[in-house]
Protein backbone atom coordinates (compact mmCIF):
# COMPACT_ATOMS: atom_id res chain seq x y z
CA UNK A 1 0.00 0.00 0.00
CA UNK A 2 1.44 3.41 -0.95
CA UNK A 3 2.38 5.54 2.03
CA UNK A 4 2.66 9.33 2.19
CA UNK A 5 6.33 8.97 3.18
CA UNK A 6 7.01 7.28 -0.16
CA UNK A 7 6.31 10.56 -1.96
CA UNK A 8 8.01 13.12 0.28
CA UNK A 9 10.55 15.65 -0.96
CA UNK A 10 13.54 15.76 1.36
CA UNK A 11 13.89 19.53 1.48
CA UNK A 12 16.15 21.07 4.08
CA UNK A 13 14.12 23.12 6.56
CA UNK A 14 14.94 26.55 7.95
CA UNK A 15 15.14 27.66 11.56
CA UNK A 16 12.49 30.00 12.98
CA UNK A 17 15.12 32.76 13.17
CA UNK A 18 16.12 32.49 9.48
CA UNK A 19 15.55 35.87 7.84
CA UNK A 20 13.07 36.36 5.03
CA UNK A 21 15.90 37.47 2.71
CA UNK A 22 17.59 34.09 3.19
CA UNK A 23 14.34 32.25 2.46
CA UNK A 24 13.88 34.38 -0.67
CA UNK A 25 17.43 33.59 -1.81
CA UNK A 26 16.77 29.88 -1.27
CA UNK A 27 13.69 29.97 -3.44
CA UNK A 28 15.75 31.77 -6.10
CA UNK A 29 18.54 29.14 -5.97
CA UNK A 30 16.11 26.21 -5.84
CA UNK A 31 13.50 26.83 -8.54
CA UNK A 32 11.84 23.44 -8.00
CA UNK A 33 11.33 23.95 -4.27
CA UNK A 34 7.66 24.77 -3.75
CA UNK A 35 7.62 24.97 0.05
CA UNK A 36 10.12 25.14 2.90
CA UNK A 37 9.32 23.93 6.40
CA UNK A 38 10.25 25.90 9.49
CA UNK A 39 11.55 23.50 12.12
CA UNK A 40 12.51 24.05 15.75
CA UNK A 41 15.72 22.86 17.38
CA UNK A 42 13.96 19.72 18.57
CA UNK A 43 13.23 18.70 14.95
CA UNK A 44 9.51 19.33 15.24
CA UNK A 45 7.86 21.37 12.49
CA UNK A 46 6.48 24.78 13.38
CA UNK A 47 5.06 25.86 10.01
CA UNK A 48 5.50 26.07 6.27
CA UNK A 49 6.54 28.82 3.86
CA UNK A 50 4.90 28.29 0.49
CA UNK A 51 6.80 29.71 -2.51
CA UNK A 52 3.93 31.52 -4.26
CA UNK A 53 2.46 33.15 -1.17
CA UNK A 54 5.91 34.19 0.05
CA UNK A 55 6.98 35.54 -3.34
CA UNK A 56 3.78 37.58 -3.60
CA UNK A 57 4.52 39.12 -0.21
CA UNK A 58 8.06 39.98 -1.23
CA UNK A 59 6.93 41.38 -4.61
CA UNK A 60 4.30 43.68 -3.09
CA UNK A 61 5.03 47.35 -2.69
CA UNK A 62 7.67 47.66 0.04
CA UNK A 63 7.52 43.88 0.41
CA UNK A 64 11.24 43.24 0.42
CA UNK A 65 11.83 46.13 2.79
CA UNK A 66 9.11 44.83 5.13
CA UNK A 67 9.83 41.10 5.08
CA UNK A 68 13.53 40.65 4.27
CA UNK A 69 14.58 41.21 7.88
CA UNK A 70 11.67 39.37 9.49
CA UNK A 71 12.28 35.89 10.91
CA UNK A 72 10.78 32.88 9.12
CA UNK A 73 8.61 32.24 12.18
CA UNK A 74 6.65 35.41 11.37
CA UNK A 75 6.32 34.55 7.67
CA UNK A 76 5.21 30.93 7.89
CA UNK A 77 1.79 29.33 7.83
CA UNK A 78 1.42 28.02 11.37
CA UNK A 79 -1.60 25.93 10.37
CA UNK A 80 0.03 24.01 7.54
CA UNK A 81 -1.27 20.45 7.20
CA UNK A 82 0.94 17.78 8.76
CA UNK A 83 0.96 14.13 7.67
CA UNK A 84 2.65 11.16 9.30
CA UNK A 85 4.95 9.42 6.80
CA UNK A 86 3.51 6.02 7.71
CA UNK A 87 -0.04 7.09 6.78
CA UNK A 88 -1.47 5.24 3.81
CA UNK A 89 -2.25 7.39 0.80
CA UNK A 90 -5.79 6.05 0.85
CA UNK A 91 -6.38 7.13 4.45
CA UNK A 92 -4.74 10.48 3.73
CA UNK A 93 -7.15 11.17 0.86
CA UNK A 94 -10.12 10.05 2.94
CA UNK A 95 -9.08 12.28 5.84
CA UNK A 96 -9.06 15.33 3.56
CA UNK A 97 -12.38 15.70 1.79
CA UNK A 98 -12.50 16.93 -1.78
CA UNK A 99 -12.93 20.52 -0.58
CA UNK A 100 -9.94 20.28 1.75
CA UNK A 101 -7.60 18.72 -0.81
CA UNK A 102 -7.23 22.17 -2.35
CA UNK A 103 -5.62 23.35 0.87
CA UNK A 104 -2.93 20.72 0.42
CA UNK A 105 -1.87 22.12 -2.94
CA UNK A 106 0.17 24.78 -1.15
CA UNK A 107 2.14 22.01 0.52
CA UNK A 108 2.10 19.97 3.68
CA UNK A 109 4.67 18.82 6.19
CA UNK A 110 5.57 15.16 6.47
CA UNK A 111 6.79 13.87 9.82
CA UNK A 112 8.04 10.59 11.23
CA UNK A 113 7.19 10.19 14.91
CA UNK A 114 6.54 13.93 15.12
CA UNK A 115 9.93 14.92 13.71
CA UNK A 116 10.33 16.71 10.39
CA UNK A 117 11.00 14.41 7.44
CA UNK A 118 10.17 16.48 4.38
CA UNK A 119 7.57 18.41 2.43
CA UNK A 120 4.71 17.18 0.30
CA UNK A 121 3.38 19.22 -2.62
CA UNK A 122 0.70 18.93 -5.28
CA UNK A 123 3.07 16.75 -7.32
CA UNK A 124 3.32 14.25 -4.47
CA UNK A 125 -0.47 14.25 -4.14
CA UNK A 126 -0.77 13.35 -7.82
CA UNK A 127 1.93 10.67 -7.51
CA UNK A 128 0.31 9.15 -4.43
CA UNK A 129 -3.09 9.18 -6.12
CA UNK A 130 -1.67 7.49 -9.22
CA UNK A 131 0.05 4.83 -7.09
CA UNK A 132 -3.19 4.24 -5.21
CA UNK A 133 -5.18 3.84 -8.43
CA UNK A 134 -2.50 1.55 -9.85
CA UNK A 135 -2.66 -0.62 -6.74
CA UNK A 136 -6.44 -0.85 -6.93
CA UNK A 137 -6.27 -1.77 -10.62
CA UNK A 138 -3.70 -4.48 -9.86
CA UNK A 139 -5.93 -5.86 -7.11
CA UNK A 140 -8.77 -6.05 -9.60
CA UNK A 141 -6.50 -7.76 -12.13
CA UNK A 142 -6.97 -4.93 -14.58
CA UNK A 143 -3.41 -3.61 -14.59
CA UNK A 144 -1.13 -5.18 -17.19
CA UNK A 145 2.32 -6.41 -16.25
CA UNK A 146 3.80 -3.76 -18.49
CA UNK A 147 2.65 -0.23 -18.90
CA UNK A 148 1.88 1.32 -21.26
CA UNK A 149 0.21 -1.57 -23.01
CA UNK A 150 1.72 -2.58 -26.32
CA UNK A 151 0.21 -0.87 -29.32
CA UNK A 152 -1.68 -3.14 -31.66
CA UNK A 153 0.15 -3.63 -34.91
CA UNK A 154 -1.78 -2.51 -37.94
CA UNK A 155 -2.98 -5.31 -40.16
CA UNK A 156 -1.19 -5.53 -43.47
CA UNK A 157 -3.35 -4.42 -46.34
CA UNK A 158 -5.27 -7.19 -47.96
CA UNK A 159 -3.69 -8.51 -51.13
CA UNK A 160 -5.62 -7.33 -54.16
CA UNK A 161 -7.61 -9.97 -55.91
CA UNK A 162 -6.82 -10.65 -59.56
CA UNK A 163 -10.20 -9.27 -60.57
CA UNK A 164 -9.21 -5.84 -59.18
CA UNK A 165 -6.00 -5.67 -61.17
CA UNK A 166 -5.81 -3.15 -63.90
CA UNK A 167 -5.15 -4.28 -67.36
Amino acid sequence: MPLIGDFVELIAPVAPSTLGAEVFDRFQREPNTLAIAVVGQDGRPLGLIERNAFTLRMAAEYGRALYARKPAASLMDRNAPVAEASTSAEFFFQAYGAAELGALLGGFIVVADGRYLGVGTALQIVQAGAALHRQRAEEMGAWPATWPPPRPRPSPPAAPSPSSWRS
